[in-house]
C-alpha cells in the first residue's frame, strides 16, 4: 500500500529533533481514567513526550476536557441524569459537569486489560474514584507546571454550541494562563480554524488531522486524491513522499500518473518536498530524468558501503552524516539518468544514484533511494512481508530462513546494544543510532523551517 504524508508544519522544537516522538492520546489512557489530570501526570511519569487531549464547550462557555459528546461512557451521567441522557456535553452547565464522577468505570471496564495485568496499583485505582472532568485552564496549568507539552485537539462542537468561537475562546485563556508555542500546539480536522490560528498566532505549531472524513485524502495514490477540503498548496510547509509498490514509468496506471501530476503542481507552486524510495524515482520522472530495472536485482534490506560525493559533503541535506554509512533499502528499480542540473549526491557499488536534490525555481524535493525514516523493527517487518519475493529472487533459500532473518533484525531493535546481533546482521550505528540514520530527514526539516521563518519576515 502506498502511504504519504502531508506535512503542515515542521516542528522547531529542538527536543522533538528525533523522528518519532510519545504523544500520550488523551494522557496515559492504559492506566488512568482518560482525558483527567491524572491521566496527564501518568503520561508523564511514564516519559511521554507530551500529551493529547480533546476540547469541549458547555452550555454556560466553559472550555473543558471530553472526547465524547454524550459522555455516558466515561461518567456516571446516566445515574446523575437520567432524564437528560444522552444529551451532549454542550447542554450542560459547568456546575452540572462538576457533580459528575469521571474515573470510577476505568476499574470496571479496564479498556485496555490493564487492570487485569496488574498493572495499575490498587491504590492508584481508589484514587480514581470520583476524579472530576477537568477544564481546559487546569490542563493548561498544569501543562506548565510541569514545563510539558500538550497536543490540543479541536473538534466540532454539538448543539447548541456548534457555532461558538472555539478559536478565539482558545486563545483567550492560552494568553491568560501563559502558555507559549513550546507547550502547546493545535491539530484539528477543521483546516479552516487550523488556516485561522496560523493567521491570529504564526508562532504555534499547527497539525490537520486527514483521513476522518470522505472527502479527505488518504493516499497520493488514490486517483481521485485531492488535498483536504478548504486548504491549497501553500497551507502546507513541506510535503513527503514515501515508500511505494507502483512503479513510476507506468505512466498509463492512473495511481502513477496522478502522482506525477500533483508531483509536478508542487514544483511549480515552489513547494518542498522530502521523498524516499518512490520519492527519488518520482523527483527524477517528473525532472525529465529516466528510471529503469536494476540490472543488479533487488537492493533489500541494508544498502551497504554509501558514499557520499563533494557535492553532498557540501548541501546542507548531509549536514553530520558520516562520509560513508549503510541504509536500510528496498527497490528494485534505479534512476539511471537525473533531470538535467541535477548531480548525484553519492552511490553504492549496488545503485549508482542513492540521493539529490532536484531543484525547479522555488519548488525542491530531497530525495534518497534509501529509507532514513525506517527502523529495525520496520525493515525486519517489510522482509517478512517480502518473503515470497526474497526467495523467489534467491536471497534466501526459503520462508523460514527469511523469518528468522526479520526476527532478528526486530529483535536488535529492542535490544540494540547487543554485539551478538550486530555482528550477525553486519550493522553499526549508523543504522541503530537515530541520530545518525535520520539525519537527511531531520535536515529537510531545518530547510523546511528556514523557508518558513524566510517567508514570515
Amino acid at each position: 500500500m502506498t502511504k504519504h504524508v502531508l506535512v503542515a508544519r515542521a516542528r522547531t522544537y529542538p527536543q522533538y529533533w528525533r523522528m518519532v516522538i510519545v504523544i500520550a492520546h488523551r494522557g496515559a489512557r492504559s492506566l488512568a481514567p482518560e482525558n483527567t489530570l491524572v491521566a496527564a501526570r501518568k503520561a508523564h511519569e511514564v516519559g511521554a513526550d507530551m500529551w493529547e487531549t480533546d476540547v469541549a464547550v458547555t452550555a454556560d462557555d466553559y472550555l473543558i476536557l471530553m472526547h465524547d459528546d454524550a459522555m455516558m461512557r466515561t461518567t456516571d451521567v446516566a445515574d446523575k441524569f437520567p432524564d437528560r441522557v444522552p444529551a451532549p456535553f454542550s447542554t450542560y452547565t459547568l456546575a452540572e459537569i462538576r457533580t459528575l464522577d469521571t474515573g470510577s468505570w476505568f476499574e470496571r471496564d479496564d479498556p485496555f486489560d490493564q487492570v487485569a495485568a496488574g498493572a495499575v496499583p490498587a491504590d492508584e485505582l481508589a484514587s480514581y474514584v470520583g476524579e472530576k472532568i477537568p477544564t481546559l485552564r487546569e490542563a493548561f496549568e498544569l501543562t506548565l507546571d510541569l514545563d510539558w507539552s500538550l497536543n490540543l485537539e479541536l473538534k466540532s462542537q454539538p448543539p447548541p454550541q456548534d457555532a461558538f468561537d472555539v478559536v478565539g475562546a482558545i486563545l483567550a485563556l492560552v494568553d491568560d494562563v501563559g502558555l507559549g508555542p513550546h507547550h502547546l500546539l493545535f491539530s484539528s480536522a477543521r483546516f479552516s480554524w487550523l488556516k485561522m490560528l496560523k493567521q491570529r498566532r504564526p508562532e504555534f505549531q499547527v497539525q490537520g488531522i486527514v483521513g476522518l472524513f470522505d472527502q479527505d485524502p488518504m493516499s497520493f495514490a488514490d486517483p481521485d486524491f485531492s488535498l483536504p477540503t478548504g486548504t491549497t498548496i501553500a497551507d502546507f510547509d513541506g510535503f513527503i513522499w514515501t515508500g511505494s509498490d507502483l512503479t513510476v514509468y507506468h505512466t498509463d496506471d492512473p495511481r502513477v500518473s496522478g502522482q506525477i501530476a500533483f508531483a509536478r503542481d508542487l514544483m511549480a507552486a515552489g513547494a518542498a518536498s522530502w521523498g524516499s524510495c518512490w520519492g527519488l524515482q518520482l523527483a527524477t520522472q517528473v525532472g525529465g530524468g529516466d528510471v529503469a530495472v536494476n540490472p543488479a536485482g533487488r537492493e533489500w534490506g541494508i544498502a551497504r558501503g554509501i558514499e557520499l560525493n563533494d557535492e553532498a559533503r557540501a548541501s546542507a541535506m548531509f549536514a553530520g552524516k558520516p562520509a560513508v554509512f549503510d541504509a536500510f533499502i528496498m527497490h528494485l528499480d534505479e534512476v539511471t539518468q537525473l533531470p538535467q542540473g541535477t548531480e548525484s549526491l553519492g552511490g553504492n557499488a549496488h545503485t549508482s544514484i542513492q540521493a539529490a536534490i532536484v531543484e525547479d525555481g522555488e519548488g525542491s524535493f530531497w530525495v534518497t533511494q534509501y529509507h532514513p525514516e525506517y527502523n529495525l523493527h520496520e525493515m525486519g517487518r517489510l522482509i517478512a512481508a517480502r518473503a515470497e519475493a526474497l526467495v523467489r529472487e534467491g536471497h534466501f533459500s526459503d520462508e523460514e530462513s527469511v523469518s528468522a532473518y526479520a526476527a532478528d533484525m526486530m529483535a536488535l531493535y529492542a535490544n540494540p546494544e547487543s554485539e551478538e546481533l550486530r555482528q550477525r546482521l553486519g550493522v553499526g550505528d549508523d543504522i541503530i543510532d537515530p541520530t545518525i540514520r535520520e539525519t537527511e530527514l531531520r535536515n529537510w526539516l531545518k530547510f523546511i523551517d528556514s523557508r518558513t521563518e524566510e517567508s514570515a519576515r
